[in-house]
């Protein structure tokens, strides 16, 4: 083999070696950029930030309540008694009524007579020769102060005294005493002018001195 020859054959082994590296280095590449590709290491890796803290939000009382008082319950009523009942008037025990006669004083004592029915005859002293004879009746002598205590008079004794002294004193002009009470009517009185009148359970009995 000559000089030349052999020196030729190192130039071609240095080229092919050369090739083959080549090849080799390209196919190694392509081998790499495959798998960074799988990987995804040919992106830069991106470092995340830590995270904020978290920001808890501001809690709101609800205003408090107002406080629940206990019901008030009010005590029933107090139911007062009725009123006490007023004793009746002490009247004077009762007396036998005295009998028709003639007096010779007219003034007019009325004595404790329940439902007298007789007359009492009044005899008047005169100079005159003929004496004056009249009957009055005991149980009234004033006919305005009768038609009074007959319109006045109704079912409570009561309300019916009240009604005819009102009703007395505004027409006749004059203060009257007035009883009344249910069925019995006991009482003694002098008086100028008088009346007593039943009616129903009621009965009256009005005067003024």
């Amino acid at each position: 083999m000559s000089y030349l020859t052999y020196r030729l054959r190192i130039v071609m082994e240095l080229f092919a070696f050369q090739i083959v590296f080549f090849v080799l280095m390209k196919q190694t590449t392509a081998w790499g950029n495959a798998l960074c590709v799988l990987c995804n290491c040919h992106q830069p890796q991106i470092i995340c930030p830590p995270p904020p803290p978290a920001v808890c939000p501001r809690v709101v009382c609800p205003p408090p309540r107002p406080p629940v008082c206990p019901p008030i319950y009010c005590p029933p009523p107090v139911v007062c008694p009725p009123p006490p009942v007023c004793p009746p008037v002490p009247f004077c025990h009762s007396q036998i009524c005295p009998p028709c006669g003639t007096h010779t004083v007219p003034v007019n004592v009325i004595h404790c007579c329940k439902g007298c029915k007789c007359s009492v005859r009044f005899k008047r002293d005169s100079s005159s020769v003929n004496d004056l004879m009249h009957e009055i009746n005991p149980l009234c002598n004033n006919d305005q102060l009768m038609t009074i205590m007959e319109k006045k008079i109704g079912t409570n004794a009561t309300e019916a005294a009240f009604a005819i002294k009102k009703e007395a004193d505004y027409k006749l002009k004059a203060k009257f005493s007035v009883f009344c009470a249910m069925n019995d009517l006991i009482y003694v009185a002098h008086a100028g002018s008088f009346c007593q009148h039943k009616k129903g359970d009621i009965i009256c009995f009005a005067y003024k001195f």
